[in-house]
C-alpha cells in the first residue's frame, strides 16, 4: 500500500506515545510520512478528551482537513480518546472517514490498508481485552524520537482511579500493566541501540502491577536503573495516593534516576480532595514531601492545580495558595 500520512497529535504524553506506534505502524505497512498536512493522502488526528476546549480545538482541525481541496478524497482519521468518546458521532457527520480507538492505535496501517482495500469497517472502539495490541513492539527500537537519544517507553495503559473530573478510565480503559520482564527486555535492546534517556510511561506509574501481580513501580524503576548504557531515567505521571517512601529511596540510591519529580497536588484543601476523590489528604501529600526532603539533597518538584473547580469557596482556594507556599 502507498500514499503519505500526517499525524497531528493533541493532550498527553500517553497520546506522544500512541501516535509514536501508529507512526511505525504505517511505515511498516508501506506507507510513507509526509513533511506537512497539505502533502498527505492520509491525515490522522490523534484527539484529546480531557477538556472541551481540547476536543472544539481538534474537532476544528478535522473538519478543516476534511473540507481542504489540497489532496481530494483524502482519508481523514480520528484517532485517541475522543474517537473513544464520540467516534461514532463523527463519523455520521462526515466529518471523518475512520475512528480507531486507544486499543487499536498499533494496528492503525493493517486497518488503513484494509479500508483503502474494501472501503468496510469504520470504526474499531473496543476496550475488550483480546482488543488490545501490543505497544512494545521491537520495531519501535528503530524509530526515533525528536530526540534521537530519548525514548518513552508505557509500561501502563489506562486507569481506575476514577477522579470526579477526569475523563480517562472511561476513554483509555481500565490499568493495565506490562510484563516486567517484557518491559525490562525492551529497555536493554533501546540501550543496546544507543539510546541512554528513557521515560517510564503510564497515567499513574506508582499503580505499576498492582492489577496483575507483578513486581512494584519502585522495583521496575531499580531494573531500569540498572540496565548499562543509560545516562537518565525519567518517570511521568505518579498519583501521591501511591506515591510511597519505596520509590524515593530507590531514586537516592541510583544517580541515573531523575531527581524531577511531578506530584500533582490539584487542590490544598482536603474537602475539594475527597470531592475530586482524590484519596489522599494533604497530610499524606506533606508526609510524601517530607520523605523526598528528607532522602534527596538535590531535587525538584513539580505539581499540578486546578482552580474554581465547583463548590470550592474561598477558604479552599486559600488553603491552596498555603499549600504552594
Amino acid at each position: 500500500m502507498t500514499g503519505k500520512f500526517y499525524i497531528e497529535t493533541f493532550g498527553c504524553q500517553m497520546n506522544k506515545g500512541d501516535s509514536e506506534l501508529m507512526q511505525t505502524s504505517l511505515k511498516g505497512s508501506g506507507f510513507s510520512e509526509a513533511d506537512s498536512i497539505n502533502e498527505a493522502d492520509i491525515c490522522i488526528f490523534n484527539t484529546c478528551s480531557v477538556r472541551d476546549h481540547a476536543e472544539k480545538r481538534a474537532l476544528a482541525r478535522i473538519e478543516e482537513a476534511k473540507r481542504s481541496k489540497a489532496r481530494p478524497g483524502r482519508l481523514v482519521v480520528v484517532a485517541g480518546c475522543m474517537a473513544q468518546r464520540i467516534g461514532p458521532d463523527i463519523l455520521s457527520r462526515g466529518i471523518a472517514d475512520l475512528a480507531i480507538g486507544p486499543y487499536q492505535s498499533p494496528l492503525a496501517g493493517k486497518i488503513i490498508s484494509n479500508y483503502l482495500s474494501n472501503k468496510g469497517q469504520k470504526e474499531f472502539l473496543s476496550q475488550d481485552s483480546e482488543d488490545f495490541a501490543e505497544r512494545l513492539r521491537d520495531d519501535l527500537i528503530q524509530n526515533r524520537d525528536a530526540h534521537p537519544w530519548h525514548k518513552f517507553v508505557t509500561i501502563t495503559h489506562g486507569c481506575e482511579n476514577f477522579c470526579s473530573y477526569c475523563i480517562v478510565p472511561y476513554v483509555r480503559g481500565k490499568l493495565i500493566s506490562f510484563p516486567s520482564d517484557r518491559i525490562v527486555r525492551f529497555i536493554k535492546d533501546l540501550a543496546a541501540e544507543g539510546f541512554t534517556e528513557i521515560t517510564l510511561l503510564g497515567q499513574n506509574v506508582n499503580q505499576y502491577g498492582q492489577d496483575s501481580g507483578d513486581i512494584p513501580f519502585y522495583s521496575l524503576l531499580e531494573k531500569t536503573a540498572s540496565v548499562e548504557g543509560l545516562i537518565k531515567v525519567n518517570f511521568l505521571t505518579s498519583h501521591p495516593m501511591d506515591f510511597s517512601g519505596d520509590i524515593v529511596r530507590v531514586i537516592k540510591d541510583n544517580p541515573v534516576i531523575s531527581r524531577s519529580i511531578h506530584l500533582p497536588l490539584q487542590s490544598g484543601s482536603d474537602r475539594m480532595l475527597k470531592m475530586m476523590n482524590r484519596q489522599y489528604t494533604m497530610s499524606h501529600y506533606n508526609n510524601a514531601i517530607d520523605t523526598i526532603k528528607k532522602e534527596l539533597p538535590d531535587y525538584a518538584l513539580s505539581t499540578d492545580l486546578i482552580v474554581g473547580f465547583p463548590g470550592e469557596t474561598e477558604e479552599d482556594f486559600h488553603e491552596t495558595l498555603d499549600a504552594v507556599k
